[in-house]
């Protein structure tokens, strides 16, 4: 009777193991009816995918640093399984993977990576890495290469213009050229002056350079443009700025350049003295105590035949508080000269400000007027700074 209730509790606890191993197996086991990935299938079922890529490389060539550039790679799945793709690390931050549509692609199916980079000034020649990684057992990661230079559109050469010791009388002209580094053709289709007091004495023209001629290294196309000064500008220092309208080939935008124009108007009339400088009709007088206040003393070189009749006396002052006075004349090289003294005061007291030319202020000016038919206005810039 012991023997039949062991065999039966023996019967009772094995099959209750039983259920207990099977339960815990079943408990870890995956849901039966749970999906499994492309990759797991595929590789289940024996079928493999496997990429192909149009290319793996791309020169950009020449790009402008102030715009993003984007390039589109082709995949294709030649295998029989689903190649899956996604988006390493890149090697610098301003390279990216910009459009990756579908991570899954079909046996037969074709999709575009898009590698987008942003130019850096800084880096002139670049060359970057954007990875894919994919399930392609044989290609687990491809290496999509870009590379190109990084250039400004235009460059002008000279940077700015100087027409120096003008006649009052004279016409002058002065050339630059703009060099093109992304189109084969550059035209100007406009033009305007910051200055609209002097912009009517200038003219400009403009014409294609041929493309044996082309001298700049890099350069695609280029065109030079002709400033011709008119006669009848005051005397004294020329401050303009010309703004051309450039239009490149097979571009819907125009783009914008600007040259500073520099220059003296200069006649029988002529400014000598300290910290005079001829060039650019302007006085250095540089930092002032406003307590103190600075005196400069000048001197007008009057030839021809006007010398003697010649009546000269202060117009227009900017700031109005400066002090202008102008001396006796007296006769210099046996009469063929004469000279007269002009005096420039910053009297003591006066407000801080920055008259240097900068973006924080503009130059001091004076305009002195004349009886000489040709020149009617002498102008005179200055260059200081008052501080406590």
């Amino acid at each position: 009777m012991k023997a039949t209730y062991v065999v039966i509790i023996s019967a009772v606890a094995g099959a209750l193991l039983g259920a207990g191993i099977s339960w815990a197996n079943f408990s870890n086991s995956p849901p039966l009816f749970a999906s499994k990935p492309a990759d797991v299938l595929s590789a289940a079922s024996g079928l493999h995918p496997k990429v192909l890529v149009d290319e793996r490389a791309h020169d950009f060539g020449p790009v402008d640093r102030d715009k993003k550039v984007r390039h589109a790679y082709r995949f294709t799945n030649v295998g029989d399984g689903v190649l899956t793709l996604k988006a390493g690390a890149t090697t610098c931050v301003k390279c990216t993977i910009a459009e990756l549509s579908k991570s899954q692609v079909a046996p037969g199916e074709t999709v575009d990576v898009v590698v987008e980079y942003t130019p850096n000034a800084q880096q002139p020649r670049f060359k970057q890495i954007a990875p894919i990684l994919t399930n392609d057992p044989e290609q687990p990661r491809v290496e999509l290469l870009i590379r190109g230079t990084v250039t400004a559109k235009f460059s002008v050469v000279p940077e700015y213009l100087v027409l120096s010791q003008v006649s009052a009388n004279e016409t002058k002209s002065a050339e630059l050229k703009i060099w093109a580094f992304l189109s084969d053709e550059v035209q100007v289709v406009g033009h305007e002056f910051a200055g609209e007091d002097s912009a009517p004495f200038f003219e400009v023209h403009s014409e294609t350079i041929p493309h044996d001629l082309l001298t700049e290294p890099g350069a695609k196309s280029g065109c030079r443009v002709v400033l011709t000064l008119k006669p009848g500008l005051p005397l004294g220092p020329i401050r303009q700025t010309i703004r051309l309208e450039l239009r490149l080939q097979g571009v819907a935008e125009t783009s914008t350049v600007e040259v500073p124009i520099e220059g003296t108007v200069d006649s029988d009339i002529s400014i000598v003295g300290p910290g005079w400088d001829q060039k650019y009709g302007r006085l250095a007088i540089n930092a002032v105590q406003s307590a103190k206040g600075a005196t400069r003393k000048l001197f007008l070189l009057v030839r021809g035949d006007h010398r003697h009749d010649l009546a000269i006396k202060p117009g227009k002052l900017d700031p109005a508080w400066l002090k202008v006075e102008l001396g006796e004349p007296t006769e210099l090289n046996s009469g063929a000269v004469t000279q007269i003294p002009l005096t420039i005061e910053i009297p003591p007291g006066a407000p801080p400000a920055n008259y240097l030319g900068t973006d924080q202020g503009k130059y001091a000016e004076i305009i002195l007027e004349t009886t000489h038919p040709q020149v009617k206005e002498i102008r005179l810039h200055l260059k200081f700074a008052i501080v406590h």
